[in-house]
């Protein structure tokens, strides 16, 4: 049997969202753990699969570079339908930090959901590139942010990162440009 984290109507024909934005707050599952606040931050869930296989698409984009900046991620189940979404700004930063913050926010949701596999599609070709070790990072932040993401990693049996062209990551690029967007006119944040 699979588990499903959902919540249903009384009628049982309608999945509920458990994790949505409400006049800026957030209702979480574990509303004491600070770590799970964070992660879920701008996320809008349903029906996420237990122990599964997710596809994530991934997008981080700064207005400025640096500039106000967000993180776009689309969650898709196994037969490729939308699960979940996050939109959500990360303060001022740069693109390729948002890129990378973008794909850790992605494993990290994947790793509480017990994710047996993990596709994550970009269109970040550098950080891809980076993160097989094909180019050097030089960016002392980058490098801290590859170490966390290669820890994260080892904790979920198999994950694959694939690049895709940027007009097939259109949805999360939007994600993360309304985010950075609506941050605008928040106090900004080193990144």
């Amino acid at each position: 049997t699979r588990r499903i984290i959902a919540l249903k109507d009384k009628s049982g024909s309608r999945k509920k969202v458990i994790i949505k934005k409400k006049s800026g707050s957030v209702r979480y599952n574990e509303p004491d753990d600070e770590n799970m606040k964070k992660v879920f931050q701008g996320a809008e869930l349903s029906a996420v699969p237990v122990e599964s296989v997710l596809v994530m698409y991934t997008d981080g984009v700064s207005l400025g570079n640096p500039g106000p900046a967000g993180i776009g991620i689309v969650i898709l189940d196994k037969e490729d339908r939308q699960v979940g979404k996050v939109s959500c700004p990360i303060g001022t930063a740069t693109e390729a930090f948002a890129e990378y913050a973008a794909v850790i926010r992605a494993i990290n949701i994947a790793q509480y959901f017990n994710t047996r596999s993990l596709k994550i599609r970009t269109d970040a070709e550098l950080m891809v590139r980076q993160l097989a070790g094909e180019v050097e990072i030089t960016n002392q932040r980058l490098k801290k942010m590859a170490v966390e993401f290669e820890s994260l990693k080892k904790k979920i049996p198999s994950v694959r990162m694939e690049l895709i062209m940027r007009p097939h990551n259109d949805k999360a690029d939007f994600l993360a440009r309304q985010a950075a967007s609506a941050d605008n006119t928040k106090p900004k944040r080193d990144g």
